[in-house]
């Protein structure tokens, strides 16, 4: 039989203390986003360790977001 772990973790991006949602996005799916309140582009689609990704979104929001 074998055993599996699952691991989930909740922060919140606080823009008064530096940080961005849109940068952590970017780590979070491995993906290259641009912050067009910073004018920054957060670029971690290199890092390969990703197993899996997914965006959940209300049934009302347009799915191109």
């Amino acid at each position: 039989m074998e055993i599996k772990s699952l691991h989930t973790h909740v922060d919140i991006v606080s823009r008064s203390k530096g940080s961005s949602v849109i940068a952590k996005a970017a780590y979070n799916a491995r993906d290259k986003l641009r912050d067009e309140y910073y004018v920054k582009i957060h670029d971690y689609s290199k890092k390969d360790d990703l197993v899996f990704s997914k965006i959940f979104l209300p049934e009302h929001i347009p799915k191109e977001f």
